[in-house]
């Protein structure tokens, strides 16, 4: 439970930052926009069981669309064969989110997906991959730190 709240927390500290700090005429800035399955055909009593898509944030300028989902664990890396690894759902549902998007609104067929994941002890660098014409990218936010380095920080996990 305590685990669900602090996901909550973030991912509503996270989107009303951006919606304070990004100017509307650089982003605009939406919580929670659905995105619909693309090409999906079934019937009714089969669509009741699909998971609704919804995206944390997403960030619209001229020139870039970004889709952000913040992610909130006790230990943001798994180990695995003793490799710590970004979890494999997270890149599954930010794939479905990026080519999802893409498909239904073609203004975002180059859309980029980041992964924003909160930390106070982990070191991570960040990584990014290209998956199938969109750049994904794993990044970390310290929130052990000052808050002037918290809002730098913040400010340029969008830019590129």
């Amino acid at each position: 439970r305590k685990q669900i709240q602090m996901q909550y927390l973030f991912e509503s500290f996270v989107a009303k930052f951006y919606k304070k700090h990004r100017n509307e005429h650089e982003y605009k800035v939406a919580s929670q926009k659905r995105v619909e399955w693309y090409n999906l055909s079934t019937d009714e009593q089969s669509n009741q069981y699909l998971p609704i898509m919804r995206p944390d944030i997403v960030l619209n300028s001229q020139d870039r669309k970004i889709v952000l989902d913040t992610k909130y664990y006790q230990e943001t890396l798994k180990e695995n064969y003793g490799k710590k690894k970004i979890s494999s759902d997270n890149l599954y549902q930010m794939y479905a989110y990026m080519k999802n998007l893409a498909a239904n609104d073609s203004s975002y067929g180059n859309c980029e997906g980041i992964l924003l994941y909160p930390t106070v002890d982990e070191n991570f660098e960040g990584a990014m991959w290209e998956l199938d014409g969109h750049k994904l990218y794993a990044k970390m936010i310290n929130l052990n730190q000052d808050w002037d380095k918290i809002h730098i920080d913040l400010l340029d996990v969008i830019n590129e």
